[in-house]
């Protein structure tokens, strides 16, 4: 078994923490998607979650290329693509748990992102077309490949599945990752918060954003030494996170909207109760996918989980 990298999932934890408050907002504020910390969290928490995405899929190229270009393709389907078209077409289209009427057609979840999990079919695009840069990392193959993001981008404007500010911080992640060691250390990891700073603060920008705290993120994280029970949950969460991000939906949306106003409440104080809320709403739903997870058809087909690593862990 590959030993995981600990602050990665400290960070991957902190970054669903706030989706999942992000969520909370839009449904329980009164104000709804005009609140202005749910305005500061959605100028970058999901350009994070895809910049987070591409450093680990360097970190982890050569296990995830070790059979080849073709077995990594099949993996990718079985871990996106196949939940996402699950989750998309069968658990939220007739549960109804997400804010858009449940009467998409399979062409137009593949044309609109707002519908379904949008973030799996998204990441699965962009780890497909990234992998010459991940695969074999030549100069002579990078300048194509990320010319050809950047034509995607711009001809296929309406096919937001390859927005710009998702496939840039993910490819930053990448290059992030591969001179980690230069980068994650205190004096950049400082300058990149200041920027993450001065930008929410002047004008904010998803791919700005989104980098810079992730960097000053990673360097925080990888300084984490402690061990205790609000640790581990953390990691938890962190090595849960798909699990996380589908099925905390059912929490968020089953209560209502605009039944909270947090208006009154200090900035900092109400991003602390979120923060809070989001952090048992996450434990509850690791505990969710866990269960799930011990039947493994199910476990692939909601989760992407191996089929045999699931019997293997039921059996233990």
């Amino acid at each position: 078994m590959t030993k995981r990298i600990l602050y990665i999932d400290y960070a991957k934890c902190i970054a669903i923490l706030l989706v999942v408050s992000g969520h909370i907002i839009q449904c329980f504020s009164v104000k709804g998607s005009k609140d202005p910390l749910f305005e500061f969290i959605y100028s970058f928490h999901m350009s994070l979650f895809f910049f987070l995405s591409g450093y680990v899929a360097l970190m982890t190229r050569e296990r995830s290329f070790s059979k080849g270009v073709f077995p990594y393709l099949v993996r990718k389907t079985e871990t996106l693509l196949v939940p996402f078209l699950v989750w998309s077409l069968l658990v939220n289209r007739y549960i109804d748990i997400l804010p858009p009427p449940a009467t998409y057609n399979i062409t137009e979840l593949f044309q609109r992102p707002d519908l379904g999990v949008w973030f799996l079919f998204s990441l699965f695009l962009i780890q497909v077309a990234c992998i010459p840069l991940l695969r074999w990392q030549k100069w002579y193959v990078i300048i194509p490949n990320i010319a050809a993001l950047a034509a995607c981008s711009y001809f296929l404007e309406s096919f937001t599945y390859l927005n710009y500010m998702h496939w840039i911080p993910f490819v930053t992640g990448m290059a992030i990752a591969k001179f980690d060691k230069q980068i994650l250390t205190p004096t950049p990891a400082t300058i990149a918060l200041l920027i993450f700073i001065v930008f929410e603060v002047v004008h904010p920008h998803p791919v700005v954003t989104s980098i810079s705290l992730g960097i000053a993120l990673l360097h925080a994280c990888s300084q984490i030494k402690a061990d205790n029970i609000i640790s581990r949950q953390a990691l938890a969460i962190g090595q849960n996170t798909m699990g996380v991000y589908l099925i905390h939906f059912f929490f968020v949306w089953a209560v209502g909207y605009g039944v909270i106003d947090m208006s009154g409440l200090h900035g900092t104080l109400t991003l602390a109760i979120l923060l809070v809320l989001s952090y048992i709403i996450s434990i509850v739903c690791v505990y969710i996918a866990k269960t799930l997870q011990l039947f493994p058809i199910v476990g692939y087909l909601l989760f992407g989980k191996k089929i045999k690593a699931l019997i293997i862990r039921t059996m233990l």
